[in-house]
């Protein structure tokens, strides 16, 4: 195979392949229940399902601010543990609540596309 430059490679392909250097640079949990989450700015995570988060953790992996987490967390959007006078959150509650929310996110962007459409606004 011929070398190639980034330029020509697709952006998925680049994507793929950081997102397969970072995996490789952490350290294995071991456990069949790991698995990869990829974060909003590019950098990837390998975690267990059962592993407990902190509030600023959580926060980073939503990209939200830790204090609006908290809020999320106080008004019993996400469950949450107290470790001593800490919170914690699983992180497979925080991916079923980041799911819920994009999936809410899709339905609101749908609406908005068929109104456009309907005033055949141009878009």
């Amino acid at each position: 195979m011929a070398n190639l430059t980034t330029q020509q490679l697709a952006p998925e392909i680049i994507q793929a392949l950081s997102f397969a250097e970072a995996l490789a640079a952490m350290p294995n949990v071991g456990t069949d229940a790991d698995f990869e989450h990829i974060h909003s700015d590019g950098t990837a995570m390998k975690s267990s399902s059962f592993r407990l988060l902190t509030t600023q953790e959580a926060a980073t992996i939503l990209n939200v601010s830790r204090p609006y987490l908290v809020k999320l967390i106080e008004n019993g959007e996400i469950p949450f543990h107290k470790n001593g006078g800490r919170r914690k959150v699983l992180f497979k509650d925080l991916m079923e609540y980041k799911q819920k929310r994009d999936d809410a996110s899709m339905v609101l962007l749908d609406e908005l596309t068929a109104e456009a459409q309907a005033f055949d606004m141009g878009y």
